[in-house]
Order: structure tokens, then C-alpha cells, then sequence
């Protein structure tokens, strides 16, 4: 399929709608709706400037809706009950059932180069806010690590009847396990700790978590510095009794101030259920960690699902629910009045858009596809 490549500009004089736009008595332009910026007026004039036609044949095209290096132009169609909502400026909207949407300066628009408008965040909640103009974030900015979840066994039968303290200047001669894990700080930069496990007594260990000096003066000085520490307790079953934690501060070089908190299961006196880490006449062993820190990362690229949801996916391996279409209601829609190919605006007689997230209650759902061969 070809389509048309020329630039057209489409002059509405409202006033030529007819009854479909009833004129208004002045100082009731819009019916007195109270939420939909189109009924509270319209202007003399009505410019839509158009980079492409809409598409008379079927277009080619891979589901779902994908913006990527590959595929920068989107079909996306209300199924169901509903209009996409478009911004005409100056507190304006149109409506439209399906769009040719393409990420441009102005965000996401359609072929008229309108905004498309949507909910920030996941769309869903108490706190919705009103719906915006679009523009994704291309840069994700790092996150600093402050919460560190570990699940380890430590071997019981590794005491030998010796009181054990540990020595920062011989980590690894004064314990009897070692793991190693990425954090990361305000900057976004990676920095390797070292946990250092020590049983002091039968069932009773002492850890240590440690980072090179120079992460922390910015120096190449490798000596081990305690950035956390604490201690846990198992029981005669070998399940975590209690777990605490005294130190937690750190400022590595050149970033923030930033406390890590290890997690290392349900302690028993914490009224949990003692899961998690464990102390087993077994070889000690890490059975999972997680952080939750990152670096910055770039757009890869940003699909559309079938609520509406805009998810970007960065290059630091995040995924982020970044949006969620709106999607109009309203009670008489073949009283809307049409100004543009596929492109309405509410009238008295259609009432006013009813805004809320695709997908939500009565609204419909998003059916989207990637366009191959666009202009």
C-alpha cells in the first residue's frame, strides 16, 4: 500500500456544521456542560494541519503497537465504546474511534499532528489526576539502592566451638561464608559489596557487609570499609528467630548520602513466620537477592497493550507503565459533529466527553497494531 505524501491544511469555519454545532445564546456557547472544554466555546475558525491523509485501504502492519527504531508510526482503534481525546489547544478537544499515532515534537499525535491525550502513570487508582499531552521520558534516571532482600543458608556445623570476631583487616580469615552483591548510587554508578557471614555462637551469626575505601574517597585504595552490619539468630530448627541490623549509612564518592537496609527473611519475634534465610547443617549457599537499584537507562522502545497502557522499556532492562490512553464517553455519539476525516467534536445534542482510562468500566479496550512501510 501507497499512501500520499503532501501536506494539507483543513479550514473549518464551524459555523458551516449547522445544526450539528447549534449557535448558543452569548454567554452559553457550550450548553453548560462543566467538563468538557470543547462545549465551553468555539473559535471563528478551526485549523487542522494535516501531514498525511488518513489511509483509505487496509493498512499492513504486526500486533501489537510497538514505537522503535523499526516502527515509528501506530494504528490504534477503540474497540468497544469510546473516542480517543485530542487536543485542539486553548482548553479545546477533539474525538476520534482510531488514530495513525507516531511519537513527534509535540509527543504522541495523530496524522493531524493533535496530541493524543492520556493518563500518567498506570491510569488506574483514586489519584487519576486529569488526562495530558503525552511526551515520553527517554532517559530513565538511576535509582540509588536502599533495600537489599538475601536468602542464604548458613552452615550451623560450621562452628568449632571458638568464639569468632570479626576483623576488618582479615575479613575472609574471621568468617565462615562470603557473597557478593551490586548495589548502586545516587549517580547511577555500580559498586560491589562484599557480605561477610561469622558465627559467633551455636545458631548465632554476625554479618558484615563491605565496599573498597576507594568507592567511598574516590581513591584507588582497596581496603574493605564497613558500610552495614548486624546480626541474626536461628532456631533449634534452623529458621531465622531474629534479625537487626546497627549500621546501614554510606556515601560513596561523588553521590548521595544513602542507607541500605538488608532484609534476610520473616524473623520468628517479628511476629513473621521465620521463611527466608536459614541456618542447616547444609553448605552455606545464597538462594536469591534482590535490590532494588539501577543505572540510568535510554528508551528502547514504547508499546501500547490492549488497556490503552504506554510501557516503555529502557535500556537498563526497567520497564515502566509510563501512560494509559483516555477514552471519552458519550450519550448520544451520532451527535457528534464531524470536522475532519475520523474526527468529531461534542455538540449540545452528543454531550460532553465523560473522560477515563481505556479499558475502564464501560470504556473500551485498545486494539493497535505497528504500520510496516510508513511514510
Amino acid at each position: 500500500m501507497k499512501l500520499a505524501h503532501h501536506a494539507l491544511s483543513l479550514v473549518l469555519a464551524l459555523t458551516s456544521l449547522g445544526g450539528l454545532v447549534p449557535a448558543c445564546a452569548d454567554g452559553d456557547r457550550g450548553g453548560g456542560d462543566g467538563g468538557d472544554p470543547a462545549l465551553a466555546g468555539y473559535p471563528d475558525e478551526l485549523v487542522l494541519p494535516a501531514t498525511l491523509d488518513p489511509p483509505e485501504d487496509e493498512e499492513v502492519g504486526t500486533s501489537p503497537c510497538v514505537f522503535d527504531d523499526d516502527h515509528w508510526a501506530c494504528r490504534l482503534n477503540v474497540e468497544g465504546a469510546g473516542f480517543f481525546a485530542l487536543d485542539l489547544g486553548e482548553g479545546r478537544r477533539a474525538y476520534s474511534r482510531t488514530v495513525r499515532a507516531r511519537i513527534g515534537a509535540e509527543g504522541l499525535v495523530d496524522a493531524y499532528d493533535l496530541p493524543i491525550f492520556v493518563y500518567e502513570g498506570d491510569g488506574g487508582g483514586p489519584d487519576l489526576g486529569a488526562p495530558v499531552v503525552f511526551r515520553p521520558e527517554t532517559i530513565l534516571p538511576p535509582r540509588a539502592t536502599s533495600a537489599v532482600a538475601l536468602d542464604v543458608n548458613l552452615n550451623r556445623a560450621d562452628y568449632d566451638g571458638f568464639v569468632a570476631v570479626f576483623d576488618t583487616s582479615d575479613p575472609e580469615g574471621t568468617s565462615q561464608y562470603q557473597q557478593s552483591l551490586t548495589v548502586f548510587d545516587s549517580l547511577g554508578e555500580a559498586h560491589q559489596i562484599e557480605i561477610y557471614f561469622t558465627q559467633t555462637a551455636p545458631g548465632q551469626w554476625a554479618w558484615n557487609a563491605m565496599c573498597p575505601f576507594g568507592d567511598i574517597d574516590g581513591t584507588d585504595n582497596g581496603d574493605g570499609l564497613v558500610v552495614a552490619a548486624g546480626s541474626m539468630v536461628f532456631d533449634d530448627q534452623g529458621r531465622l528467630q531474629t534479625g537487626t541490623q546497627v549500621q546501614s549509612g554510606v556515601t560513596f564518592f561523588g553521590a548521595e548520602p544513602q542507607d541500605l537496609t538488608f532484609d534476610f527473611g520473616s524473623a520468628i519475634d517479628d511476629g513473621g513466620d521465620g521463611s527466608g534465610s536459614s541456618s542447616y547443617a547444609a553448605a552455606s549457599s545464597l538462594n536469591d537477592v534482590l535490590q532494588d537499584g539501577y543505572p540510568a537507562g535510554w528508551l528502547a522502545h514504547l508499546s501500547v497493550d490492549f488497556s490503552g497502557a504506554l510501557v516503555a522499556v529502557y535500556t537498563n532492562g526497567r520497564t515502566v507503565t509510563l501512560g494509559r490512553l483516555a477514552v471519552a464517553l458519550f450519550d448520544a455519539p451520532s451527535e457528534l459533529a464531524p470536522i475532519a476525516p475520523h474526527v468529531w467534536l461534542a455538540t449540545s445534542g452528543s454531550g460532553p466527553g465523560a473522560l477515563g482510562p481505556a479499558a475502564d468500566g464501560s470504556r473500551g479496550s485498545v486494539r493497535s497494531w505497528s504500520l510496516l512501510d510508513a511514510p
